[in-house]
């Protein structure tokens, strides 16, 4: 029996940060990564906020494997559209 060749492991050797931006008055921010785990390269988006004991800590977020990237950009363009289009936005701002 031939065994199948090994999965390609990712050549992401550390995180690379790709935009954040505060979240609330309460020192919370989004940021927005290209991270490893498990051997696979992800797109990451989470909430981190900077705890008691001074230290910048991961909260809930969001990710998903770089092969699925041009479909969740394409989501993401969609409704930057739609929400425009409904007046929900302003120009490049948020509300």
């Amino acid at each position: 029996m031939v065994k199948p060749p090994p999965k390609a492991k990712s050549k992401l050797e550390e995180n690379v940060e790709i935009a954040e931006w505060p979240r609330n008055s309460r020192g919370q921010t989004n940021r927005v990564t290209l991270r490893s785990y498990g051997g696979h390269a992800l797109f990451d988006v989470r909430t981190w906020w900077l705890g008691d004991d001074h230290i910048v800590h991961p909260g809930k977020g969001f990710s998903c494997r770089l092969k699925d990237l041009p479909r969740l950009a394409a989501a993401v363009q969609n409704a930057l559209e739609r929400a425009k289009g409904l007046g929900l936005l302003d120009g490049e701002g948020g509300e």
